[in-house]
């Protein structure tokens, strides 16, 4: 099956400010009147998600991305709204879209924590990026094996012909993606390719570098409990939380979610598997 995710931003007719919450909410109830699966993410950024569709017919798949990213744009057309044609906002700078924050719990978390942890433009790519996800399903370990390779090594090739990227970036000329600032800043690959990759030979050996991956990868914040813990340096880990029986699903989702890989793998709460392939776009596309 394949499925995807596309992330739009949502501004005002001349691209240099972000919808208010207020504004991206109303967007949010058209398009859910209209059928679509769609959600907010950090600030100014509508996320629309397909139902997963068989790979062996991929019309409908096709049909049904055209229908929601076209009902998209007439609503914000008819609101008002622009939405902007690439994945970072050329105009728009982090000061302007911290305070177009969406007030959910998943994000202010994020945004809060990052401020104590990381450089203070790490930001940037939870707050000027929009980005398109694939996302196809796996059978088996050896089959996860296979199509993470093989996704690792188109990746340079589908970024370089479909990325929607902008040269600039808060008004400034931008030299490089800024998702490889915030993999530096959090002392991972620059490239969002996992080093374990390399020493992985089959499935099983893929599966379990991946866990011994995850289980030290530093924490920006963890639960104890229902209460929301922020650590004052990237010392925490999954590991570490074990010796305190802190270990458990709650701060498993987490770390998993601060695993900065351009491509990631996990298992779904029905017992399927999926990738999600990350491209640097915005859209269908």
């Amino acid at each position: 099956h394949i499925g995807a995710e596309a992330e739009f931003f949502i501004c005002d007719k001349s691209g240099r400010e972000f919808a208010s919450p207020d504004e991206v909410q109303r967007l949010v109830k058209g398009m859910q009147n209209k059928g679509h699966l769609i959600q907010t993410e950090a600030c100014g950024v509508l996320e629309i998600n397909t139902p997963p569709f068989e790979t062996n017919h991929m019309a409908p798949f096709y049909d049904e991305c055209a229908r929601a990213e076209h009902d998209l744009k007439m609503l914000a057309h008819h609101h008002g709204h622009t939405i902007l044609n690439t994945a970072v906002p050329p105009l728009i700078s982090q000061e302007e879209a911290e305070r177009a924050v969406i007030p959910r719990e998943r994000i202010r978390d994020m945004v809060a924590a990052v401020k104590r942890l990381l450089p203070v433009d790490a930001l940037r790519v939870g707050l000027l990026t929009a980005s398109c996800q694939i996302s196809i399903d796996y059978k088996d370990p050896q089959d996860l094996y296979k199509k993470l390779h093989r996704g690792y090594a188109l990746s340079p090739l589908l970024i370089h012909l479909l990325a929607s990227d902008t040269s600039r970036i808060e008004g400034q000329a931008m030299h490089r993606h800024i998702r490889s600032d915030l993999y530096r800043s959090y002392g991972q690959e620059a490239n969002g390719i996992p080093s374990y990759l390399k020493n992985s030979f089959d499935g099983e050996t893929l599966i379990q570098a991946h866990l011994d991956h995850l289980y030290k990868t530093p924490l920006l914040y963890y639960y104890d409990r229902d209460q929301i813990v922020y650590p004052k340096t990237l010392s925490e880990t999954f590991n570490s939380l074990s010796t305190r029986e802190l270990n458990t699903a709650q701060n498993f989702e987490a770390t998993e979610s601060f695993l900065y890989h351009d491509i990631k793998f996990k298992p779904l709460p029905n017992g399927k598997r999926r990738l999600e392939f990350r491209l640097a776009d915005t859209g269908f596309g």
